[in-house]
């Protein structure tokens, strides 16, 4: 066939051929002719955004053009266009996949909205086939003779494949039919219809190509009704005139009430967070707007370090903000997040977002405000907001149906792309450069100091030996030997040039000839030549190379592939600083798990064993550990006189004041730990002790073994980590718990007047503090906690640790404020209670666990457990010491108020069910509370702990399984963070 007149006669004669009818071919099989009309004839393909479907129409060249810029398979210049429709589902599915949910969401995307308006003709030729088949025919409308000479190449029948066809098909020039025929763009919609809305799948289905159409011979025929197309096509144009229109707003002021919030600013440090629409500072820890006058009063009220006043007045000027009665008035959209929540029962305005408790003060305001609109009765029962509760703030109507792009609440999300970053981090652990941070990564990933978990102590001594001639293997090492004695008599050199007060911080032990000043140092001095410990350093850094194996950050490399390459000592010299002052962390109270982490303390147990993988005597690893301190304090004092240029020595130290600050009470009092850390990493750690009551109640006594040191990591550390892992999700999320909703209901109930006054009556009593006691400054947070624990709705009303996607640095300031008071009181609690026939008596305490240092220790006082921290001034492990408090970790004290906050309002709804008499429930006691009164039997606590905790972890645990808890969690924990 030759021409379009040739395509009618041919498909007259053979109705049953498989012909397209909007161009002269004709195909082997229904597929390829489907294929055909699909790539080259259909209209437009079905796009989804902005939670709704759109039709993308082909353009003149032939192709469909991505709307969406920027694109990353296109250019500004040349973006992304293919003429086959499935490519396109494909493109947008796998670039945009994200403006599925909403478009406006995303600020950094523009959409060219004429590409879903313009309705462009299609790529195809004026022929109008007719088929016989179907049940309205139409006439042939009149060919153009000037489009009947363009085409001159003629289609040889099954000779040419349809891939190329596609280019040799050039535009054609539209033409208006007459009008008292069918228009080209009936049957245009026909395929449209057919096409785009049967046989084209839904965004999800990438296997559209592949489905087979069924009814592919009866949609050919059939004519979609004009009125119809018509009606179909304004509504489309409507709604995308609607999206380009927010489009355009977007631009200039985001319509969600999300973006709308700004945290980029100096302000967040104290807590706020900026409404740029409104105009206002909203704080994040009592959820109202503040006044920019009493930014830094109201911040001071809530415990945070304040801004200077200048930066303060810089960020209110230039966020231009204003206070709550001035706010600007905006148009009704999704509640305001870190605002109070949404309130039930308001009036509203018609014409604008105003709200009222009373419709006349709605219709007053539309009187002043709205004269010339028509007085229609005011909006009842309407969800509104107010930037505070100030008399002069007025509501704003908010629609609670709208979504919000970022949801306050959603910290999991966050967290776990904190986790993430963290993970790439350390998998890119070259590219970062050489801090003393390195000292959590380094060992994980050497892995070499699993050696000292092993039985294989041969092994152990031959990676902490002293480099020898008449060992092969060290050859390699013997010349570090020079370079480190040069580096030691560097450091001691320029030690002696700083100010006394620094040299007072550090309290270096120098060895004897090289003490300048014995006047400026309490502590005795060693008997003991600079060579001593010269060789010792020599000795740690001799075991630190032996262990990188594969090494991995670039200053280790640096000095591990110069002394492989038998460099001199000169450059040696300056790469051995860096790798040292690497791995120095500061001081910690953690115990041995923790500190055989630092790769320093592993070189150094590893010198105290001997050739015959025996650990040396107790007595003689005390001075290895007055040599270490001496190398950790050289490095120290290296990198404060090795500062740069114009930097000011006082700012050097500042910088590194957790490095060189001890923080023992006493002298040794380190050493004493640090011995501690040795005995239980190579003899084992001690298990669980169970304890034992006698018949009357009156003594107790602690049994227990020790277990392997394999055991303890795989098991005690492990669910110590799924407990951490369980409080930060307990902070960061809530943990929905309906069932409790009734139990735990008459507790945090504001408006039972009964149950506050009770408690307040109950409190008055010596060292007691409730949930509802006013003088408790854990009260608001407290409450907040547990509706949020009870009630799984917490769109506005959720913790505020997360803000705009960062962690929040005043609420967590905040935190820790408030726990450290509620603490301290708790602390003075157990305190109050020595003394008494039914409190704790202060010489009657019975030691139950021994921590590491012999500082801390759990007591035990007859049928209830009292956490005290006590001080013994003496070294001797003593069964009875005296009650001088000392403050807790701020870590444990969280830890701790994470059983405050979750166990102890369970103990007391869950009391009731446990059989205990109304005497017993007013003086309840748990193993942190001490109450005056009678104290509930053991056996009682047991059936309790078991009731809540399965309640609350579906495990049934006893009392004393919830105290090796506890103790499991001090052992890890008790120190100085």
């Amino acid at each position: 066939m030759n021409s379009l007149d040739d395509a009618q006669k041919h498909s007259l004669a053979h109705p049953d051929d498989n012909h397209c009818t909007q161009c002269p071919l004709v195909f082997h099989t229904p597929e390829a002719r489907r294929k055909h009309v699909k790539v080259l004839h259909q209209p437009a393909v079905q796009l989804s955004f902005n939670g709704a479907k759109y039709k993308l129409y082909r353009q003149l060249t032939g192709t469909f053009a991505c709307p969406v810029t920027p694109c990353s398979d296109g250019t500004p210049q040349e973006p992304f266009a293919t003429s086959i429709p499935v490519n396109m589902q494909n493109h947008w599915n796998r670039r945009h996949k994200e403006l599925h949910a909403g478009f406006l969401a995303s600020s950094a995307a523009q959409l060219d909205c004429s590409l879903f308006l313009e309705d462009q003709p299609p790529v195809q030729t004026q022929a109008l086939v007719i088929d016989v088949d179907a049940e309205n025919s139409v006439s042939q409308p009149p060919v153009d003779p000037s489009h009947e000479s363009s085409i001159t190449e003629t289609f040889p029948f099954g000779e040419l494949p349809d891939e190329d066809i596609i280019p040799t098909m050039s535009p054609p020039t539209e033409k208006t039919p007459p009008p008292n025929q069918a228009s080209v763009e009936d049957y245009d919609s026909e395929e449209e219809d057919s096409l785009s809305l049967s046989s084209v799948s839904d965004l999800d289905d990438q296997d559209a190509d592949s489905e087979a159409d069924d009814g592919d011979e009866d949609s050919d025929s059939a004519l979609f009704p004009a009125q119809k197309r018509s009606q179909a096509r304004a509504e489309q144009a409507m709604r995308i005139a609607e999206v380009h229109q927010g489009a355009i707003s977007t631009s200039t002021t985001p319509p969600s009430t999300t973006s709308f919030i700004r945290s980029d600013h100096h302000l967040f440090i104290m807590g706020y967070v900026i409404h740029v629409g409104f105009g206002v500072a909203i704080c994040t820890n009592c959820r109202e707007a503040i006044s920019p006058k009493t930014l830094i009063a109201h911040a001071r009220t809530h415990g945070v370090p304040v801004l200077p006043q200048k930066m303060t007045d810089a960020v209110v000027a230039n966020f231009k903000l204003v206070s709550p009665p001035q706010a600007n008035r905006l148009a009704v959209s999704a509640p305001v997040p870190y605002l109070q929540p949404p309130v039930l029962g308001c009036f509203g305005c018609n014409s604008c977002s105003y709200a009222a408790k009373n419709s006349s003060t709605v219709k007053d305001h539309q009187k002043d405000h709205h004269p010339d609109q028509p007085r229609l009765p005011p909006l009842q029962s309407i969800h509104a907001q107010r930037l505070n509760t100030a008399t002069q703030t007025a509501y704003f109507q908010v629609d609670i149906s709208l979504p919000q792009f970022e949801s306050p609440t959603e910290a999991r999300v966050f967290l776990e792309k904190a986790i993430a970053q963290q993970n790439d981090r350390e998998a890119h652990y070259e590219r970062l450069p050489p801090t003393n941070k390195h000292v959590d990564i380094w060992p994980r990933k050497s892995r070499w100091h699993q050696a000292l978990r092993s039985a294989d102590r041969i092994r152990v001594h031959a990676l902490g030996s002293y480099p020898s001639n008449h060992v092969p293997e060290d050859a390699w090492l013997l010349r570090i030997r020079k370079p480190v004695l040069r580096y030691f008599k560097k450091a001691i050199a320029g030690t002696a040039g700083l100010t006394p007060d620094t040299r007072a911080q550090l309290k270096n032990p120098y060895p004897k000839e090289f003490n300048h000043n014995h006047a400026s140092y309490s502590e005795p001095q060693e008997s003991v030549t600079f060579s001593t410990y010269a060789r010792y350093g020599v000795q740690i850094l001799a075991t630190l190379l032996r262990s990188f194996h594969r090494p991995l950050a670039p200053h280790i490399c640096a000095l591990y592939q110069a002394v492989r390459d038998k460099a001199p000592g000169n450059q040696i010299l300056p790469l051995i600083q860096p790798v040292f002052f690497s791995l120095v962390q500061r001081f910690s109270g953690r115990v041995a798990d923790d500190d055989f982490r630092c790769p320093l303390l592993c070189a150094n147990i590893a010198t105290n064993v001997n050739a015959e993988g025996q650990l040396r005597d107790i007595r003689a690893i005390s001075p290895t550990f007055t040599r270490l301190q001496w190398c950790i304090r050289a490095i120290v004092a290296t990198h404060i006189f090795q500062r740069l240029p114009g930097l000011s020595e006082d700012a050097a130290c500042v910088a590194i004041a957790d490095l060189i600050v001890e923080h023992e009470p006493t002298t040794f009092g380190r050493n004493r730990r640090n011995i501690h850390t040795i005995k239980y990493i190579i003899d084992g750690s001690p298990s669980k002790p169970s304890l034992v009551f006698s018949e009357d109640g009156k003594a107790v006594s602690c049994r227990g073994d020790f277990l392997p040191l394999q055991d303890l990591c795989s098991g005690t550390n492990s669910g110590l980590d799924d407990v951490e892992t369980e409080f930060f999700n307990t902070i960061l999320r809530g943990l929905p718990y309906p069932e409790l909703k009734a139990l735990l209901a008459r507790y945090y109930d504001s408006r039972d007047a009964g149950v506050r006054a009770h408690d307040n009556h109950r409190s008055t009593t010596p060292g007691y503090t409730f949930i509802w006691d006013k003088r408790n400054p854990f009260e608001e947070f407290r409450y907040r906690f547990l509706c949020d624990l009870v009630d799984q709705k917490v769109d506005c009303n959720g913790n505020n640790f997360w803000v705009d996607g960062k962690l929040n640095p005043a609420a967590i300031a905040h935190w820790n404020r408030q726990i450290a008071l509620w603490w301290e009181r708790t602390v003075i609690v157990a305190h109050m209670t020595a003394g008494g026939p039914s409190r704790a008596p202060e010489l009657a305490t019975t030691t139950s666990t021994q921590l590491h240092d012999g500082d801390r220790k759990v007591h035990c006082c007859q049928d209830h457990l009292c956490l005290l921290c006590t001080y013994s001034k003496s070294s001797e492990n003593t069964s009875v010491d005296k009650m001088v408090l000392k403050p807790l970790p701020k870590r444990l004290s969280i830890i701790i108020t994470m059983f405050l906050i979750l166990v102890r309002p369970a103990e007391q709804a869950l009391a009731p069910y446990a059989g205990m008499t109304a005497q017993q429930q007013e003086n309840y006691a748990s193993h942190l509370f001490v109450a005056e009164g009678d104290i509930i039997p053991a056996a009682r606590i047991r059936f309790l702990m078991r009731k809540f905790s399965d309640a609350y972890f579906h495990v049934p645990l006893s009392f004393n399984q919830i105290r090796h808890i506890l103790k499991g969690i001090i052992l890890r924990e008790s120190g100085y963070d």
